[in-house]
């Protein structure tokens, strides 16, 4: 389970840095937003706003709609309160997986923060029945691909080592458990691997804390100072090429 608690500290206190190392989510949001039209007057919820970069993006398709706009994180919430581009925007703090939602929406949009859920399923049926007659529901997430070296380096330093000790990767979803949901005929489904660059996987681990994207499971568990040292041996040596060391981003997008 997502301790979202934890969750809320985390993005809170990475503000500042978010939008320096939010490589992935910027390409995100700009392949999602490729996925819809966005019209006049159209009622709009987003779920996630983050700092804002995707809201300022359907602003820049069309001013004359009515965004609202939630995030869990109160830090994320004040940020964009200031932001003078976002000024029509109408900001909640708060998780949506327990929100009252009182409004039909035109489009339902969320970027890099379904992997957050605890209740996907339950959160899924909420926001489908919140949509209007023609609404859309439109969100990207992370697959069980998602961050593979670094499980696959955790996994062969346990077995060297003889410790039981597991990724600190999260657990994304698959097609499967989407299919499950929403009915493998009710939504449309694009998925792409991503890959990002770094100096060295120490640099990695580094942009995911920036971003608040590593665990916040309640059940997380801690590597000693040897251990992730033989991981980061490892990684760098495994998943080295020539403009550095990578990360695969297992990027999926959903339309309903």
């Amino acid at each position: 389970m997502i301790d979202k608690e934890k969750l809320k500290r985390r993005f809170s206190r990475n503000i500042e840095s978010y939008d320096e190392y939010a490589n992935v989510q910027k390409h995100m949001s700009k392949k999602l937003l490729s996925m819809v039209q966005i019209e006049d007057g159209m009622n709009i919820l987003e779920i996630g706003c983050g700092t804002g970069y995707l809201t300022k993006l359907i602003l820049e398709k069309d001013k004359n709609v009515k965004i609202t706009a939630v995030d869990i994180a109160p830090g994320m919430i004040e940020f964009c309160k200031k932001d003078k581009d976002l000024k029509l925007v109408d900001f909640f703090q708060g998780d949506i997986e327990k929100m009252d939602l009182n409004e039909e929406y035109d489009l339902i949009i969320s970027n890099a923060t379904f992997q957050w859920f605890n209740h996907l399923e339950e959160t899924l049926k909420k926001l489908k029945e919140s949509l209007s007659k023609d609404g859309v529901l439109l969100f990207s997430t992370f697959g069980q691909d998602t961050f593979c070296e670094l499980r696959e380096s955790y996994k062969k330093v346990s077995e060297k080592l003889e410790k039981k000790v597991s990724s600190p990767s999260p657990k994304f979803i698959n097609k499967e458990v989407l299919d499950q949901i929403l009915g493998k005929d009710n939504y449309t489904y694009q998925e792409e691997n991503f890959k990002e660059h770094f100096n060295n996987s120490v640099e990695f681990m580094k942009s995911v804390k920036k971003v608040g994207a590593n665990n916040s499971s309640n059940t997380e568990a801690r590597a000693d100072r040897k251990f992730l040292s033989k991981v980061i041996e490892y990684y760098d040596e495994t998943y080295l090429e020539e403009d550095g060391v990578y990360a695969t981003y297992n990027n999926l997008y959903i339309r309903v």
